[in-house]
């Protein structure tokens, strides 16, 4: 198992060689069932999975692929050129994250001319317009050495957590400015 995405009630299992469907049957003697779907497409990409409502895709040395729980099929045939700029032996190094306030899906992922097999480049998928686009992000500032590239180590969601504190309260603070103190 390299990768696994529920849509609905099913489980959505990417192998190193197959893709299988996990579901529940409601027969108490055979409560699952586990189902392959196909047996030529595959992820090799343990990060690169990502869900949507009727889909779960992934990435793979085969294409990006999406299962709809019936069928697998490659979802990246009008833009070929830009899944072959991954680099094959680094699909361990992708990562895909789905950004819902943008309706994009970033696809991070080690270029052909990376051997250090970081994610050097990322491809851009707009899931609504069904838009695509290439770009390679710059990170800080660039190092002196040749030889190091700018790259990102995975992709993800965080969370920005603040509390009040004695300055928000003083006369030039944000409740200071409102007439509010410390002991208010």
């Amino acid at each position: 198992i390299m990768a696994s995405q529920l849509i609905k009630d099913v489980l959505i299992i990417f192998m190193t060689n197959s893709t299988w469907v996990y579901r529940f049957t409601a027969n108490t003697l055979l409560p699952f069932r586990f189902d392959q779907v196909n047996s030529t497409r595959s992820t090799s990409a343990p990060y690169g999975s990502v869900p949507y409502d009727p889909v779960a895709t992934s990435m793979g040395s085969k294409g990006l692929i999406q299962c709809d729980g019936v069928s697998v099929q490659r979802y990246d045939l009008n833009v070929i050129d830009l899944f072959e700029q991954i680099n094959e032996v680094g699909f361990g190094q992708c990562f895909a994250q789905k950004y819902d306030t943008f309706n994009q899906t970033w696809m991070l992922f080690p270029s052909q001319a990376n051997p250090q097999l970081t994610g050097d480049s990322v491809i851009l998928y707009n899931y609504l317009e069904e838009t695509w686009a290439l770009f390679k992000p710059s990170i800080g500032v660039l190092p002196t050495d040749p030889t190091v590239r700018n790259a990102l180590s995975c992709l993800g969601l965080g969370l920005n957590v603040n509390d009040l504190t004695w300055d928000d309260f003083a006369p030039g603070g944000f409740f200071g400015a409102q007439g509010l103190n410390w002991s208010q």
